[in-house]
């Protein structure tokens, strides 16, 4: 069994930058100032995994694009690190088994490690960058 563990996410600040009284004219050049938001870790952070159980969670954006999105998953005890996936595709051990699937407004990932997750403790980290700049992080 591998103990999952994950960061919380943060307060969120939003600004925006719409005057409903004046007209949309006004936000025709406005910069995006939501980050992308990464949700629905399943399992939940704190709770232990199978070897061979899919880790999943969700990244979302109110505007549905990305510039970038890198995944790493580190193993606790040995303190190896392993880019899951950098941003154009799965890397090593997650070629074959993990995914992205196109949802309403982002991506779900389903993360599955070649020969199963190792070590006792996992934390999967995700780094998700909008096309205004704007990141979120898990």
């Amino acid at each position: 069994m591998a103990n999952f563990t994950g960061s919380e996410l943060g307060d969120v600040f939003l600004e925006s930058a719409s005057h409903s009284h004046v007209g949309a004219e006004l936000n025709a050049g406005a910069k995006n100032l939501v980050p992308p938001i990464i949700s629905a870790l399943d399992p939940p952070a704190g709770t232990d995994i199978e070897p061979d159980q899919i880790v999943t969670f969700e990244v979302t954006d109110d505007v549905g694009a990305f510039a970038r999105i890198f995944v790493v998953a580190k193993d606790l005890d040995s303190g190896v690190a392993e880019v899951v996936h950098d941003g154009d595709a799965f890397n090593g051990f997650y070629v074959e088994q993990s995914t992205r699937v196109l949802i309403t407004g982002g991506i779900r990932y389903e993360l599955l490690r070649r020969n199963g997750w190792t070590g006792t403790r996992l934390e999967i980290s995700a780094f998700a960058i909008d096309e205004d700049g704007n990141e979120g992080t898990l």
